[in-house]
């Protein structure tokens, strides 16, 4: 088993009480299942300070809380932050542990309307984010995509 946690993110840029229901471009409730320890997540910040926060930890979860469900456990969750000035951060990426011999995944998530739009974004985001990590120009890596 490799918990997660299902829900992390920073403060919106908007005011008053917010919902960490929808996933945001600054994260929110990704459900990502790779997101276990040892992974890396990058966040675009909206306010000064950040204001993390994470909860709503799943023992295991397929790709997505399609369902509505996951199999909820309790954890005590330690995340170190270092901010990342040198980066462009759109919305959420990451770095996960994978199985030999991929040694870790890279990936962003698409925040749309339905399916098809966050679809739509992720495929749009991916080349620059694969170029940056790989130090090339986004037009070498978007032949790999499109």
């Amino acid at each position: 088993m490799q918990p997660f946690c299902g829900v992390m993110g920073v403060a919106p840029g908007e005011d008053g009480e917010q919902s960490t229901i929808p996933p945001r471009a600054v994260g929110g409730n990704l459900d990502v299942r790779r997101l276990v320890a040892g992974s890396t997540l990058f966040l675009p910040v909206a306010v000064d300070g950040a204001l993390f926060s994470c909860g709503d930890v799943h023992a295991a979860q397929g790709d997505g809380e399609v369902s509505g469900t996951g199999i909820e456990c309790a954890a005590t969750v330690t995340v170190p932050f270092d901010a990342r000035r040198d980066m462009e951060i759109t919305g959420p990426a990451f770095i996960a542990p994978a199985p030999r011999p991929l040694g870790h995944w890279f990936g962003v998530t698409g925040i749309g309307p339905d399916l098809m739009g966050a679809t739509r974004q992720a495929v749009q985001r991916m080349p620059a984010r694969s170029a940056a990590a790989a130090g090339a120009r986004p037009s070498a890596s978007r032949s790999r995509w499109v």
